[in-house]
C-alpha cells in the first residue's frame, strides 16, 4: 500500500513539473497581445497639492514625483499649486487649477488634453521631429518645431487662448479650419470667431522665465505689456 502511494506521489510531482515547463515554453513562444507604450511621461516637479488619476473615472490620489504617466492618466493642480511634466522632448508647466489628460504617446507624436487651467509647453531642440498636440474645448494646437507655447482652457469670463511665445504652430477648429500661429501671436476665443493679437505676458509666463528659462527672443517686441523681467 505504501509503495503504491509513493508511486502515485512521484508520478504526480513529475506531471506537475512537466506541465510547468510546457506552460513556460508556451508563454515564451506566444506572441505578445499588446505592445508597451513607445513613450511615457513623468511628473518632474511639484509644488503644492497635485493630484493623479489613472483615468478620469477614478478617484484622485496625491501625485508622486517621477511617477510614470501613460495613456488616460490625469494630473490636476490645486489653486496656487504647480506641476512640471516631461514627455519626450517637451516640458509642460501646469499652472494652478489645471487639469491635464494624457493621450496617445509615442516616440514621434504626443497628445494631451487641457480640460481646465493653463500651461506653458517648452518643446526642446533636438526632438527629432517630435510632434505635440494640445487638445482644448475650442480646438487643437499642433506643434512641430522647438519653442514656447501657452494654452489657456478658459472658464467663466476668461477666454480660451493659444499663444506662440517662440516658434510657430497650427491651431485647428471645426468651424474655422486651420490657422497658422506665428511667433509672438495669440488667438483668443471670447466668441465663435477667434481674435488674433500679440502675446500677453501673464504670471505663468513670468514664472517659467524665473525658473531660468529664457524667453528673450526676437519676438520680444510682440509682448504687449513691455514689462518682461530682466
Amino acid at each position: 500500500m505504501f509503495g503504491c502511494r509513493w508511486v502515485v506521489l512521484v508520478t504526480g510531482l513529475l506531471l506537475g513539473s512537466l506541465l510547468q515547463i510546457a506552460v513556460a515554453r508556451a508563454e515564451t513562444q506566444a506572441p505578445e497581445t499588446s505592445d508597451p507604450p513607445d513613450a511615457v511621461g513623468r511628473i518632474a516637479v511639484m509644488s503644492g497639492t497635485v493630484l493623479f488619476r489613472t483615468d478620469p473615472s477614478q478617484t484622485a490620489v496625491p501625485a508622486l514625483l517621477n511617477y510614470p504617466l501613460s495613456l488616460g492618466n490625469v494630473v490636476e493642480t490645486a489653486p496656487r499649486a504647480h506641476a512640471t511634466i516631461d514627455i519626450a522632448a517637451g516640458r509642460f508647466y501646469l499652472d494652478g487649477r489645471a487639469k491635464l489628460r494624457i493621450g496617445a504617446l509615442s516616440d514621434g507624436s504626443s497628445v494631451v488634453t487641457l480640460d481646465q487651467g493653463a500651461l506653458v509647453l517648452h518643446v526642446m531642440r533636438g526632438g527629432d521631429g517630435q510632434v505635440f498636440t494640445v487638445e482644448t474645448g475650442k480646438g487643437s494646437l499642433r506643434i512641430d518645431q522647438p519653442g514656447y507655447y501657452e494654452v489657456e482652457a478658459g472658464e467663466g469670463d476668461q477666454p480660451a487662448t493659444v499663444s506662440a511665445l517662440e516658434g510657430g504652430a497650427q491651431f485647428r477648429t471645426v468651424d474655422q479650419g486651420e490657422q497658422v500661429l506665428h511667433p509672438g501671436e495669440r488667438l483668443a476665443f471670447a466668441g465663435d470667431v477667434p481674435e488674433r493679437g500679440a502675446v500677453i505676458e501673464d504670471d505663468l509666463i513670468r514664472r517659467v522665465e524665473h525658473k531660468g528659462v529664457s524667453l528673450d527672443v526676437a519676438n520680444r517686441e510682440f509682448f504687449e505689456t513691455g514689462a518682461m523681467p530682466s
